[in-house]
């Protein structure tokens, strides 16, 4: 990162890419960053004709823990806004989610196209479905790993920054999968400026900051 004036810098950017970026960080508190896994993940869209099956018209997400299947998850994303579709008399939407890990790499060659083989297997869209757009996007922070020892290096990596006065939340900035989620990250944000003005603990972290 280049060379900034603040009192209290508080970061969202993922702990392993920030410690990657900062100018003079302790070569040791660098390596331990390094330590830190992490999955991506293919967001893959697929816009259709017509309205979703009554099965499908009150559901949110669904898990997939199947291996035929190439998505751990698929989200009805029309079912959330009239406002995701051009017009939801006539279109409806899925969303699927792939997993990638370096133990489990993802050919994205016919990613959509297996996608939708799939969708067509667990029959959450027809056997001749009328596709009308597609969508895939892959993220490389999708979810923090935990891994054994990972609570030690977050302590070494967290206390290096605060004594910097930098503070590191969110999904990928605190990087505890367990209070990773957005209401989770929302308050990792309402707990530090707490702490940061009033002196009131944080909560949602707690365990993650040095004694």
């Amino acid at each position: 990162m280049d060379t900034l004036d603040y009192d209290t810098l508080i970061s969202t950017i993922p702990l392993d890419a920030l410690c990657s970026r900062l100018h003079g960080l302790d070569e040791g508190v660098r390596s331990e960053a390094k330590k830190l896994t992490h999955s991506a993940v293919h967001i893959i869209g697929i816009g259709l004709e017509g309205t979703p099956p009554d099965v499908l018209k009150t559901k949110c997400w669904m898990y997939f823990p199947e291996a035929g299947s190439p998505y751990y998850r698929v989200t009805v994303f029309s079912n959330y806004s009239p406002f995701h579709v051009p017009d939801p008399s006539k279109h409806w939407s899925l969303m699927a989610e792939v997993c990638e890990t370096p133990m489990k790499p993802v050919d994205v060659s016919d990613l959509v196209d297996r996608t939708i083989e799939a969708l067509q297997n667990d029959r959450l869209i027809p056997a001749a479905p009328s596709v009308i757009s597609t969508w895939h996007r892959r993220l490389e922070h999708g979810y923090p790993t935990p891994f054994l020892g990972r609570d030690r290096v977050l302590r070494t990596v967290h206390d290096a920054l605060e004594r910097r006065r930098i503070f590191s939340r969110g999904r990928f900035g605190a990087w505890k999968y367990e209070v990773s989620n957005q209401d989770h990250s929302f308050m990792q944000g309402v707990e530090l400026a707490s702490r940061l003005i009033t002196g009131e603990p944080e909560v949602t972290v707690k365990g993650l900051l040095p004694k």
